[in-house]
């Protein structure tokens, strides 16, 4: 007769991740989005990983790079939701395509409120964010109608993102105060938009 298997039992092992700046950066998205993104600390983002802030050495110099980083994911994020509403919308009227684009916008910013302001600076060390910002560009572009990027293009694409993010800059700060509804507002505003940059 062979001889009879013994299955011992005992606690199961922890499952171990080998940290890289991918998990890091997915752990620090994960405070920004509830704290801000000044928010945390290293110190911070380690206990999140269950390591020690020595070891977060080992792939980044430091806050700033993580902060950059996240910078970068912020505005790709917004760029996913700029596209999911280009595809959804390819069939429909040029209007209606563009009422989907700055909903998307509006929508970005209120699902990921404390990331939303990094969208906003453009720090050219950081190569992620560079391409992230070319491919906003892109799609800004589209959403406009613009064959060509020249000098034009440039000011209306400007107008459109500084219109938006005044827009909903005001709204998370509870600055629309009046009983008129700020959906309506915003209906308003978009209609303005295509009437005075888009079809112009």
């Amino acid at each position: 007769m062979g001889k009879k298997l013994v299955h011992k039992t005992g606690r199961p092992r922890k499952e171990t991740r080998v940290l890289n700046r991918e998990l890091i950066t997915d752990a620090a998205w994960a405070l920004a989005n509830q704290f801000g993104v000044s928010g945390f600390s290293l110190k911070d983002l380690a206990e999140r990983l269950n390591i020690r802030s020595p070891s977060l050495y080992n792939h980044i110099q430091d806050l700033g790079e993580v902060q950059r980083e996240l910078s970068a994911r912020a505005l790709l994020e917004l760029n996913r939701y700029l596209v999911e509403s280009q595809m959804s919308s390819q069939n429909k009227p040029s209007k209606e395509r563009f009422q989907n684009f700055c909903a998307s916008y509006r929508k970005f910013a209120a699902t990921h409120p404390k990331v939303y302001e990094t969208i906003l600076g453009s720090p050219k060390e950081n190569e992620s964010h560079k391409k992230a910002a070319e491919q906003t560009l892109r799609i800004c572009q589209d959403s406009l109608g613009l064959k060509v990027l020249d000098s034009e293009a440039v000011h209306k694409i400007r107008i459109l993102r500084a219109t938006l993010h005044g827009f909903v800059s005001i709204e998370f700060q509870s600055g629309f105060g009046l009983k008129e509804s700020v959906e309506e507002s915003f209906q308003w505003l978009v209609q303005m938009l295509y009437e005075q940059v888009v079809s112009r």
